[in-house]
């Protein structure tokens, strides 16, 4: 047991450094020299993870390691590629479901092959990076309760084909949205509009990955950035997956006949202030109004800066009820509380309708604060709220004061976030 604990402790620890080598790794890639800062990343830290945390095996910190990577990848190629031919092409497993089997084409121009959560598509799925550290973070993907990916890797350009890995068949509608969103277990029990069925949320997650699958869905022109190449590299995992939703959940909105599913989706993303990625909610709302979407860039600063902002003004204009975690659920209609459980007088409280609240008081007594980039993400961010818990909502906007200068401290002017 004694070996077992070491060897997970040291996999761990190998995972941590991976993953801050790549951060490094990442970083890198928009110095002035890129070459050079992508080339000191891997053999300073990233290497050195692998080759000391990684593996299980005393001679691989015993020689160098350089020999044995290229062979490493060229055998685990010569397994994981010709395998993933076991797997149903994306329009037969969409013609199974009983939808249109040319959407797999529409969506990508690759094959798409699709690997359900049984067990040769997980054990397929987890073999998709030859490491233990790939092993480790292919087995906490998996783990994850509404998680799917498309892995265009080494295989997909050796044989034009594209795995991609389904959410898990039990995933429900309402956790689907909860995660886009990043919500907390009382707040999605409370959503009151989830407007899709469960199949219809893992099939607009499907078409969502069928989308990565696509040669054009990484593809950033550095003419919308003045010909500046490493901004557009810097805008690509924001753009594909901004790609990736508005052609996958537009697709499945005209397939299941329900033009909410797109608009459900852009409001999850809207709900969730982290920049990292995933933040795509302007783009929709842009390609579902008809408009040009903004800048890749333009969009994550818009979210960086409204939510900063948000921050600031609420500490500024901060209530006792503001900490609150739990809040009283007794009867304002002069109805008896049932006082044998003091659970039903207690209710988590729903923080996404407080921040709402007062994004719409940020908005309206600094608008200078807003370019219209910034300015729409913060609209998008209180449509979204009334989307999900539009009768919450309304019944804790009529309880709220008129103006946040009420509260016991004084109006402070608060700064432009910088450009």
């Amino acid at each position: 047991m004694k070996k077992l604990s070491d060897l997970y402790n040291r996999c761990a620890q190998g995972l941590r450094e991976f993953r801050s080598a790549a951060r490094d790794f990442k970083n890198a890639v928009y110095e002035t020299q890129p070459i050079k800062g992508m080339r000191a990343a891997y053999n300073n830290a990233a290497f050195k993870a692998v080759r000391t945390y990684a593996w299980p095996f005393r001679i691989w910190q015993a020689v160098k390691a350089q020999k044995y990577v290229i062979p490493v990848i060229i055998a685990h190629q010569l397994i994981q590629t010709p395998t993933v031919l076991l797997f149903p092409k994306g329009e037969d497993y969409l013609k199974d479901k009983g939808i249109n089997g040319a959407v797999a084409q529409e969506l990508s121009d690759r094959t798409i092959r699709v690997r359900e959560r049984d067990l040769l598509g997980t054990l397929h799925s987890i073999n998709d990076l030859p490491t233990v550290i790939g092993w480790l973070q292919g087995t906490e993907m998996l783990l994850e309760p509404v998680q799917a990916y498309a892995h265009p890797d080494l295989a997909t350009r050796l044989m034009n084909q594209c795995p991609v890995t389904m959410p898990p068949k039990d995933v429900t509608a309402r956790a689907a949205l909860a995660a886009l969103a990043n919500l907390s277990d009382s707040e999605t029990a409370q959503m009151e509009n989830v407007p899709m069925t469960d199949e219809q949320a893992r099939m607009a997650i499907a078409f969502h990955e069928f989308s990565h699958c696509s040669t054009v869905n990484t593809k950033v022109d550095p003419a919308a950035y003045g010909g500046d190449s490493m901004k557009a590299l810097q805008a690509v995992p924001n753009h594909a997956e901004s790609d990736a939703d508005a052609r996958g959940f537009t697709v499945a909105a005209r397939e299941f006949k329900n033009p909410e599913i797109p608009r459900a989706f852009m409001y999850a993303r809207a709900l969730n202030k982290n920049v990292e990625g995933h933040d795509t909610s302007l783009y929709l709302d842009a390609i579902l109004r008809g408009e040009k979407p903004p800048r890749e860039l333009d969009a994550l600063q818009a979210t960086q800066d409204v939510f900063d902002q948000l921050d600031i003004y609420q500490r500024m204009h901060k209530t006792a009820d503001d900490t609150a975690d739990i809040i009283l659920n007794i009867p304002l209609d002069g109805g008896d509380a049932d006082l044998s459980d003091l659970s039903s007088l207690l209710a988590p409280k729903n923080h996404k309708i407080g921040e709402a609240i007062a994004m719409e008081h940020l908005v309206k007594e600094h608008p200078d604060m807003f370019n219209a980039t910034s300015k729409r993400r913060a609209e998008l961010f209180i449509e979204a709220v009334k989307y999900f818990w539009p009768k919450q909502y309304e019944a804790a906007h009529a309880k709220a004061p008129a103006s946040t200068h009420v509260f016991n401290m004084a109006p402070q002017t608060l700064q432009p976030a910088p450009r």
